[in-house]
């Protein structure tokens, strides 16, 4: 399997020639279905991992017992997107792109499970339909909004800093509207970065994907979606007074 495309294809899936005339409409639908796809998977694995950690209590009970596994899957986890993010050559390069991938998201999805189990079954299932919708919701709107949101990214990534601030100040003394109001404001945040990503992926922008970049398209989309459902759960879990 390779990621290699023709010259005419690159121009087109960067956004110079009308991708919509023949072979290069061709590519561009390929690049689309692999980005659907590798997200797709990602997400099928979170969720497995998650139902199998409410299904089956020992699987909550091995996580109790084997505490070392929460920092090894960080530093699996921040190795593995350093390795995606930073280098190209290894984001590019088949089958250690692949191979990197699926390390982030099996302890991506670790993680979220060892985090999730901590709330009661319904906030998770109702965050995850949440995310669900509001990610098929902004697609769609996407796809038909004309508008280029990708000169945001600056003002969003403050916005995000300035969050990230008030959590980690308040971390040790949480009061509920704060954190219920943090977790609106995250949920508006990477909900904008999902636009951007899927105009990045989708159009219209100035700075799309080129074909190349499958795999990072569908890891932006995995991170927006995960971050997404974590301010929801977020917020759902300390409604209560």
């Amino acid at each position: 399997m390779s990621d290699s495309y023709s010259d005419e294809e690159c121009s087109a899936l960067s956004g110079s020639v009308d991708w919509m005339d023949g072979v290069v409409g061709r590519a561009r639908v390929v690049f689309l279905r692999k980005v659907l796809a590798i997200f797709s998977s990602q997400v099928v694995v979170c969720g497995l991992m998650l139902c199998l950690t409410f299904r089956f209590p020992s699987l909550s009970l091995f996580m109790d017992s084997h505490p070392l596994l929460i920092p090894i899957s960080v530093v699996c986890l921040l190795l593995t997107l350093y390795s995606l993010v930073c280098c190209v050559r290894l984001q590019r390069r088949f089958p250690v792109n692949y191979l990197l991938l699926s390390l982030f998201t099996l302890s991506e999805a670790y993680l979220i499970s060892s985090l999730a189990r901590t709330s009661s079954p319904l906030p998770v299932l109702s965050a995850a339909l949440l995310s669900l919708i509001g990610t098929l919701s902004l697609t769609l709107s996407t796809c038909l909004c004309e508008s280029d949101f990708s000169a945001s990214t600056a003002s969003l990534a403050l916005g995000l800093s300035l969050c990230l601030t008030l959590l980690l100040l308040f971390f040790f003394s949480p009061v509920t509207p704060l954190t219920l109001s943090l977790s609106a404001l995250g949920v508006f945040l990477f909900g904008m970065y999902l636009v951007i990503d899927l105009q990045l992926i989708f159009g219209p922008s100035r700075h799309p994907y080129t074909p190349e970049d499958s795999i990072m398209a569908a890891l932006n989309l995995y991170l927006d979606g995960i971050n997404l459902f974590l301010d929801l759960l977020g917020g759902l879990t300390n409604t209560k007074p």
